[in-house]
C-alpha cells in the first residue's frame, strides 16, 4: 500500500486541499527492534474494575516485534512542506462536511428519527467534540 502524501505547494497552485498516493519501493517489513507493549500482551484477565491484568510467561514475551516502513519518494517543488501519511487522514472539518451534506440531502424529519448529535466537550485545541448517535430510532 502506498502511502499518502500532501504536498502544500501542488496543493496551493491546483487549487485543492487534497491527499493522493505517492512514493515507490515501498516496503514494510519486521525489524530487529523490540518494545514492551502492554496492548499486544498474550494473556490478560480483567480485574473487579474491569482493567485488564496482563500475565506473562515469562520476560521475553513482554517484548513485541516492530516493524519498519520505507519507501523513496520524490519531491515536486523546492522548499515545499510536505507530510506523509501510512493512510489518509480524516479530520474534524472532513466530518463536519459530511454532516452538513447529509443534512442537506435528506429531510428534516427523517434525519431527527434515525441521527442525533449532541456536544460533548471542547477538546484543548477549542474544537467541539459531538457525540453522534445514529439508529433506527433515536427516540
Amino acid at each position: 500500500m502506498k502511502p499518502f502524501v500532501f504536498s502544500s505547494k501542488r496543493n496551493r497552485d491546483l487549487g485543492t486541499n487534497l491527499w493522493r498516493r505517492g512514493c515507490d519501493n515501498v516496503c514494510y517489513y519486521k525489524n530487529k527492534l523490540r518494545t514492551k507493549a502492554r496492548e499486544c500482551a498474550p494473556d490478560y484477565e480483567f480485574d473487579e474494575d474491569n482493567i485488564p491484568c496482563y500475565e506473562y510467561e515469562d520476560e521475553a514475551s513482554q517484548m513485541v516485534s516492530l516493524n519498519t516502513l520505507s519507501f523513496c519518494y520524490e519531491f515536486d517543488y523546492e522548499n515545499d512542506t510536505t507530510y506523509f501519511a501510512y493512510f489518509q487522514p480524516y479530520t474534524l472539518s472532513d466530518l463536519e462536511d459530511y454532516l452538513f451534506q447529509i443534512s442537506k440531502k435528506y429531510e428534516a424529519d427523517y434525519l431527527q428519527a434515525i441521527y442525533k448529535q449532541e456536544k460533548l466537550c471542547t477538546t484543548l485545541g477549542g474544537n467541539n467534540c459531538y457525540v453522534l448517535t445514529i439508529t433506527d430510532n433515536v427516540k
